[in-house]
């Protein structure tokens, strides 16, 4: 497995972290372009590292933890990227970026534990359910990222700390509005992403369901983010208690792809 160009990316990762870091402490403006361009150059790096893993194994890479660590990462910072550019902020960035490295850094802790699966399940019904829960979880996670910032901005301003990291923070509206449409745009992808692997396992396996822990974590999961759906556009649950039920949603996205496997051993696909 060539991973060179992946420790590329996670290097070039590492240092848009701390720049980014260095960025928040400060009002040094002159830093956004060196983060920019650095996360440009970590985004590029890790799309050849795709490509190569993708002509390594013949099919789209994304149906281990390896691969989808990396995909993951690789769908975060494509997403940030898109956002900077539509709305010139810059500070997404700082929390986004080494999300990315961590997640790049999983990827290859894991590849070791790379192993093939069973060819029957290989096919573009897997491909379609991994990608779809995937990019539902990078919208919940971005969500998550901005429930964060909502938080910090909230305690600054109760202690009255208006230091360079608040300047650096949307407006609490903003990011509420985010945090609504992290959930509103990762929802529907993941119920998609449930539905196919509903379908794709009746086709492979036979049964729709058949009550593994991950199935049903993913259930608990899926049944969460509908309250959250619900409470938001017909109860109104906004600002502090929706930036909470972000994060602690997202910890359960978080154990359904790592927790449960090391837990007890599961790795299943659909």
């Amino acid at each position: 497995m060539n991973i060179l160009w992946l420790e590329f990316a996670m290097t070039a990762y590492l240092v848009v972290a701390v720049l980014f870091m260095v960025y928040l402490g400060s009002r040094r403006e002159v830093l956004t372009r060196a983060c920019h361009l650095g996360t440009m150059a970590g985004f590029a790096f890790h799309t050849v590292a795709l490509g190569v893993r993708w002509s390594e194994v013949g099919s789209f890479p994304i149906t281990n933890q390896y691969d989808a660590a990396s995909f993951f990462s690789w769908v975060l910072v494509l997403v940030f990227l898109a956002l900077e550019y539509r709305y010139k902020s810059h500070v997404l960035g700082a929390f986004v970026v080494p999300l990315a490295f961590l997640s790049v850094l999983s990827a290859a802790l894991l590849r070791d534990r790379v192993t093939s699966i069973d060819p029957s399940l290989l096919g573009v019904g897997l491909t379609l359910h991994t990608s779809l829960i995937l990019l539902g979880s990078a919208a919940f996670c971005l969500s998550f990222v901005v429930a964060v910032m909502y938080l910090i901005q909230m305690r600054l301003l109760k202690s009255k700390r208006f230091n360079s990291l608040y300047h650096h923070l949307p407006p609490l509206d903003a990011c509420d509005d985010m945090i609504g449409k992290g959930i509103t745009i990762g929802f529907p992808l993941m119920t998609l992403g449930i539905l196919s692997g509903a379908v794709g396992s009746k086709f492979v396996l036979g049964s729709y369901w058949d009550w593994s822990s991950k199935q049903i974590l993913s259930a608990a999961i899926w049944a969460f983010y509908l309250v959250m759906v619900v409470g938001r556009y017909y109860y109104g649950m906004r600002a502090k208690r929706a930036a909470w039920l972000a994060i602690l949603g997202f910890a359960g996205v978080v154990m359904s792809f790592v927790g449960i496997d090391m837990l007890l051993g599961e790795d299943r696909h659909y």
